[in-house]
C-alpha cells in the first residue's frame, strides 16, 4: 500500500481522525471542506457540520484569502507523486473572529478515483506568546545581572578610597605620634590597619566573584601537572609545610583559569588550616572513571566538624578555627561555583583534629561554555 492510499485509509478512520492532537482538515482539489476532525472544532469554535461544503476561504482573513488559498490548492499539483510539502505559517479566523496563526502541512492524498488534500493545523499562538515571555525574562535578568555587576563593580571602588584613606591616618598617626602613644595605643592602630587590609581583600573578592558571571571559558586539554606548578610557584609556602602531589595526574579538558583557581584555592586553604607550630602536609591527587576526573587535597590540618561541611562553601563564612587574617571565606565558594559551571561538584571529608580531604569532581568533557553562566 503506497503513502497516498494509506492516508486514505486513515481518513476513514473516525477513531484514529478524532484522536490526533492537532487540527486535521480534509479538502478537495478546489479546497472544499470535506471533513474535519475534533480538534479543528476546539481550535475554530465551530461544529463539523458547519465547516462541511465551505471553501478553506471561509477561516481565512478577508486579506489573505486570495494567496493562501492558492497556496491549498496548490498542493494538488503534487498529488499524483504522493509528496508532502513543507509547512507554512498562516493566519485563520475563528468563529468569534478572533485571528489565530498556526502552521499548516498539506499532504495529498488519492484513494485511487478523487485527488484530495489533508491539512495538518498546529495552534502555535501559545507557543509563540511563551517564546516571547521567556525572551523577555531571559532579557531582564541579562540587565539585572549588567545591573547588579555595575553595581558591584561601582560601590566596591567607592568603598576602597575611604580605606586608603584609613590605612593612610593611621600610619600617620602611629609616625607622628609615637611617643605619645603606649603600647596598647600601637596595637589598637595595627589592628585598624589590619581590618582595613582585610576589607580591601573582601572587596576584592566580592570583584572577582562577580566579574565570574561574565567570563568566557576556553575549554581545552591541559595537564594538571602543569596546571598545579603553575599554582605552587605563585604561592609562598610556609617552611613548616610539605606539598606533594601524585606521579601520574591526568589531563583535564576544562577552562585552564578556572581549575587552576580551584587548585589555588584549595591548596592555599589546606595550608591555612594547618597551625604554624605543626609540621604541616599538603598532597594533592586525582582519581579517574569513565566519566569523571576526581581532584583531591588532603591536608594534616586542625579538620572541621561534620556539622559545618556544607556551611564553608558559602560566601564569606569561615569556622575562625584560627586567626589568620587570609582566611575571607571566599575562597571555598568560588571552588563550589566554579566546579558547578564545569558541570562538577565539591565535597570534603573532615572531621576535628584529623585532618581535611576536599574533592572536586569535574566532567572529562566540560559541559560549560561559559564560566559564571
Amino acid at each position: 500500500m503506497n503513502s497516498q492510499k494509506q492516508g486514505a485509509a486513515f481518513m476513514n478512520s473516525d477513531f484514529l481522525w478524532d484522536e490526533i492532537p492537532m487540527a486535521l482538515i480534509l479538502l478537495d482539489a478546489s479546497a472544499n471542506i470535506l471533513k474535519v476532525n475534533r480538534f479543528t472544532e476546539r481550535l475554530f469554535g465551530y461544529r463539523r457540520e458547519e465547516f462541511v461544503g465551505k471553501s478553506i476561504r471561509s477561516v481565512l482573513p478577508a486579506e489573505d484569502q486570495q494567496k493562501t488559498s492558492e497556496w491549498f490548492e496548490s498542493s494538488n499539483s503534487s498529488a499524483e507523486h504522493g509528496l508532502d510539502d513543507r509547512s507554512k505559517e498562516i493566519s485563520m479566523v475563528r468563529r468569534d473572529g478572533l485571528k489565530i496563526r498556526v502552521e499548516a502541512r498539506r499532504s495529498p492524498i488519492s484513494d485511487g478515483q478523487e485527488k484530495r488534500i489533508l491539512v495538518f493545523m498546529t495552534d502555535i499562538q501559545e507557543r509563540k506568546k511563551q517564546a516571547r515571555a521567556l525572551d523577555a525574562a531571559l532579557n531582564a535578568a541579562e540587565d539585572a545581572k549588567r545591573d547588579l555587576r555595575d553595581f558591584v563593580y561601582i560601590v566596591s571602588h567607592d568603598i576602597k578610597a575611604p580605606l586608603r584613606g584609613i590605612t593612610s591616618l593611621a600610619g600617620w598617626i602611629a609616625e607622628d605620634c609615637a611617643s605619645g602613644i603606649d603600647e596598647d595605643g600601637k596595637h589598637r592602630l595595627r589592628l585598624l590597619v589590619e581590618q582595613a587590609a582585610k576589607m580591601n581583600r573582601m572587596l576584592d573578592g566580592i570583584l572577582g566573584f562577580s566579574r565570574m558571571s561574565s567570563q568566557k571559558a576556553v575549554v581545552e586539554s591541559v595537564r594538571m601537572d602543569d596546571l598545579l606548578q603553575n599554582v605552587l610557584q605563585n604561592m609562598s609556602i610556609p617552611a613548616n609545610m610539605r606539598v606533594g602531589w601524585d606521579s601520574n595526574l591526568p589531563n583535564l579538558f576544562c577552562d585552564r583559569s578556572a581549575v587552576q583557581l580551584i587548585l589555588g584555592h584549595l591548596v592555599n586553604n589546606a595550608i591555612q588550616s594547618i597551625p604554624p607550630e605543626s609540621q604541616g602536609e599538603v598532597w594533592i591527587g586525582a582519581k579517574e572513571t569513565d566519566d569523571l576526573v576526581t581532584i583531591y587535597v588532603k591536608d594534616n590540618g586542625i579538620g572541621i566538624d561534620p556539622r559545618h561541611h556544607e556551611k564553608i562553601f558559602q560566601v564569606f563564612q569561615t569556622l575562625n578555627q584560627l586567626s589568620s587574617p587570609a582566611r575571607l571565606g571566599l575562597g571555598l565558594s568560588l571552588v563550589k561555583r566554579l566546579a558547578e559551571r564545569h558541570g562538577g561538584r565539591v565535597w570534603l571529608e573532615s572531621a576535628l583534629g584529623q585532618g581535611s580531604t576536599f574533592y572536586v569532581s569535574l566532567p572529562k568533557r566540560s559541559q560549560s561554555a561559559e564560566v559564571g553562566e
